[in-house]
């Protein structure tokens, strides 16, 4: 079976992300392939996954998350990660430097998300690559951080073994 990647509506932002110098770096990605994934890889910067349609899993050494409609998965800067999902699925992707994560678990995790939460993920998506951080943008961006940190966290997160021959059969099961 063919496997398709998650497309990036700005993907030359998405691969550049690390070096933009802004707090967050907003990218929306859609996917109706049968099947797609993105392959391991890992930022500078800290990624949350918002799904908005469909359900992803990623998939981090520790274990797998799943990110279903309307949650958003935290991914710690540094951290290799990889993610699939099946059919259709759109995504907003925000990349966000370390510097203002300092409030953000340091461990990868599943946030619930508010409506006002929602509306400030969906309108970080519409600014400019270098929004003006003396703006009605950057304090947005700002009240978007504050949301972060106080989102409850969902138990969404289904461990893996660390031993080979049980992570094998695990993913045997998973596949």
């Amino acid at each position: 079976m063919k496997r398709h990647r998650l497309d990036l509506h700005d993907p030359l932002l998405a691969k550049d992300a690390d070096l933009v110098p802004r707090a967050v770096v907003a990218v929306s990605a859609t996917s109706t392939s049968e099947r797609w994934e993105h392959v391991q890889h890992t930022h500078r910067k800290g990624q949350l996954m918002y799904t908005l349609r469909g359900v992803i899993h990623c998939e981090i050494e520790a274990g797998i998350w799943i990110v279903p409609r309307q949650c958003a998965l935290w991914i710690p800067g540094g951290m290799p990660h990889a993610a699939r999902g099946a059919g259709e699925a759109e995504v907003y992707c925000l990349l966000i430097d370390p510097e203002a994560a300092g409030a953000l678990p340091s461990q990868c995790c599943t946030l619930s998300v508010s409506g006002l939460l929602h509306e400030l993920i969906s309108k970080a998506v519409s600014f400019p690559q270098l929004y003006d951080v003396n703006s009605a943008q950057g304090r947005l961006i700002d009240t978007l951080l504050d949301e972060l940190a106080q989102a409850p966290i969902e138990g969404l997160h289904l461990p893996m073994p660390q031993d080979p021959r049980l992570r094998r059969l695990a993913d045997s099961l998973l596949a």
